[in-house]
């Protein structure tokens, strides 16, 4: 499997330990040849011939990765998830609800990473398949379109694909495909397609669903462990951010652990409640929590429009739904506090199990 002798040397060359890659193609190449009579693909040839001359040593790329602006809180375990699935497998799809920080994730797993060129590209703006290849061809600098009309009605042009490919193939990279669940499909049709033409790559997804593609390894994001106590990963987001709005607020934990709580340990709602703290106690916050929509509405400017209010991801996430998935959710809400599986297909009886999928 070339594939996966591709992605140990790649691998390996990360970790500094190119003699070792090296070595993994001089054997497959003595093995090919005694026992098949061939040779590694050209694709191998050129990973080995990059190796050889150090060309992913030289200076590194990054494109689209950001600083952080303040602490990852909460989600080492996951770092250490993340780490351990990109070093054995060459896609991985960090996947969970709106608000759980999916892409906060991805940012921190890119800026770490050793790799000679880490690209991020941001989906969330691309509302058709198309836009998939223009959106990555955009981040590498080779977008070229069929003119014509707006943005959103722009194609790529037929050689376009080729072009992404040896831009991609010029070094040992990890692409980020960020907020892929509206074009889940054009995503999993490029990131396949990517993965076979290049053996050097890997890709990081972040999305509500899975890509549902052979080379898929997926990390579930939950929401944050709630503890009253300060070590507690959703009380120490919301102490952290807290005293970020207002130094000095005094915090009750019993008080901040039952919040959390209440807002089920999603990240982006408890960042929301804690910037009220500039002008509410985390008991008055509590007390308004039935109007939880109105409440948490003072997002950080700097985020996108999505992640602003909590309202703003609810609808986010109803925009993605289908008409028969819409329909089952309006269904289901007349069973309050959450339901049973044997529930569900007691109110939706007429429903397929893909449309449940779809909610969950």
């Amino acid at each position: 499997d070339e594939a996966a002798h591709a992605a140990l040397m790649t691998a390996l060359a990360e970790d500094g330990r190119a003699p070792e890659a090296l070595g993994v193609f001089a054997r497959l190449r003595r093995t090919l040849a005694e026992s098949l009579g061939s040779s590694p693909s050209p694709a191998l040839v050129e990973l080995n011939a990059r190796l050889l001359r150090g060309q992913d040593d030289g200076p590194r790329v990054r494109i689209g990765v950001l600083a952080a602006p303040n602490e990852l809180i909460g989600r080492d375990d996951a770092l250490l998830a993340a780490r351990s699935l990109l070093r054995a497998a060459r896609l991985v799809t960090i996947m969970g609800a709106g608000g759980l920080g999916k892409t906060r994730l991805a940012q921190a797993l890119a800026a770490e990473s050793s790799a000679p060129a880490v690209v991020v590209v941001p989906l969330a703006g691309v509302r058709a398949d198309a836009g998939v290849p223009l959106a990555i061809a955009a981040a590498l600098g080779i977008s070229e379109t069929v003119p014509g009309g707006r943005l959103s009605e722009q194609r790529p042009r037929p050689e376009l694909g080729a072009r992404i490919v040896a831009a991609l193939s010029d070094r040992t990279t990890l692409l980020v495909l960020d907020n892929c669940e509206q074009v889940i499909e054009g995503v999993a049709r490029w990131t396949a397609d990517l993965l076979a033409a290049v053996p050097s790559l890997r890709i990081l997804t972040t999305s509500r669903t899975p890509l549902a593609i052979a080379a898929e390894r997926v990390l579930p994001l939950e929401p944050l462990e709630i503890e009253a106590t300060q070590e507690a990963p959703a009380v120490r987001l919301f102490v952290e951010r807290a005293h970020a709005a207002r130094p000095g607020a005094t915090l009750d934990l019993e008080v901040v652990a039952r919040l959390c709580a209440r807002l089920d340990g999603l990240p982006l709602a408890i960042e929301l409640a804690a910037a009220r703290v500039r002008t509410m106690t985390p008991e008055q916050i509590e007390k308004r929590l039935e109007n939880r929509f109105a409440l948490l509405t003072s997002g950080d400017r700097a985020a996108p429009e999505r992640h602003r209010t909590l309202e703003a991801v609810i609808e986010w996430s109803w925009d993605l739904l289908s008409p028969d998935a819409r329909q089952a959710l309006a269904l289901l809400s007349v069973l309050p506090g959450g339901f049973s599986a044997e529930a569900a297909d007691a109110v939706l009886s007429a429903a397929s199990d893909d449309v449940l999928e779809g909610l969950v």
